[in-house]
């Protein structure tokens, strides 16, 4: 079997089919620490979150709506004029509700098991534990890795300027083997080197 693909190469691939308007694909050497994480991980992006900043993640919901597509969404194989639910939420630090990240989901819900559905509208538990909390399996494709200025999230985030880069990946996930994929997600982030540097030093030993 050939050997996987180097998140990097991944990265490179992933970024030729994006749009170009306002998105700059960030060669590694551009990276920081926490971005570079984000690139290596394959699992849940709570874990990491939670390894970053050394505190349990929660989400702050900041819409859900039901809408009908006016065009095929070709990732997600869902037609024109079904109707997908749009769920955007921020992930954020238990402690003090900082967000860390801006998640942005199109989820066809006749796709998802009907509990995990219920969790997903009922709860503040990121997606990534409910997926593991409830064992459902599942495949993560990537779509694309890029970068963007922060923008209109420049107050969310608590950036300084609307011109810093925030981190950008989006990509699918399917819930049966063979199935349409049930939701495409795209997070946001800008760089959490202070919370890995900071969790770092509240994890080392103290010296007598």
């Amino acid at each position: 079997m050939a050997d996987r693909p180097s998140y990097r190469h991944r990265a490179v691939r992933a970024h030729h089919s994006l749009p170009s308007s306002g998105q700059t694909f960030v060669p590694p050497s551009g990276l920081t620490l926490s971005h570079l994480l984000l690139l290596s991980t394959s699992g849940t992006l709570t874990e990491l979150l939670e390894a970053c900043v050394g505190e349990p993640i929660t989400i702050a919901r900041l819409s859900e709506q039901r809408i009908t597509l006016s065009r095929p969404d070709m990732e997600l194989d869902v037609p024109s004029g079904a109707e997908v639910l749009d769920r955007r939420v921020l992930l954020c630090r238990t402690s003090d509700r900082r967000p860390l990240v801006y998640a942005a989901s199109t989820i066809s819900c006749d796709r998802l098991p009907a509990a995990l559905l219920t969790e997903l509208l009922t709860t503040t538990v990121p997606l990534g534990r409910l997926l593991v909390s409830q064992g459902v399996p599942t495949l993560r494709r990537p779509v694309g890795i890029w970068t963007e200025t922060a923008g209109e999230l420049v107050d969310c985030f608590g950036l300084r300027s609307r011109q810093e880069p925030l981190l950008c990946r989006a990509f699918t996930l399917t819930i049966a083997a063979g199935a349409s994929p049930a939701m495409r997600i795209t997070e946001k982030l800008p760089s959490l080197d202070g919370y890995v540097g900071s969790a770092a030093r509240a994890r080392a030993p103290r010296g007598g």
